[in-house]
């Protein structure tokens, strides 16, 4: 979850973000599959830098993807 009360829930099997307000209403979806920049490949978890970067642990691509917020 950010500072503002996003919500950053991994889809492994979708291989995408799914991003919920406080309320848990959908907001946005990031990704999809791929290995291009902004795609995943089952994702694994994610973290929040203090800058509100996002961090996704793409698993099947073998790689940490850093996506600016």
């Amino acid at each position: 979850m950010d500072a503002t009360g996003l919500q950053f829930v991994c889809e492994f099997g979708n291989s995408r973000i799914q991003v919920f307000d406080a309320n848990d209403r959908p907001v946005e979806i990031i990704g999809g599959p791929g290995a291009a920049p902004g795609q995943f490949n089952n994702p694994w978890g994610v973290a929040l830098d203090s800058a509100g970067n996002l961090y996704v642990a793409d698993s099947r691509n073998h790689r940490v993807q850093k996506l600016l917020r």
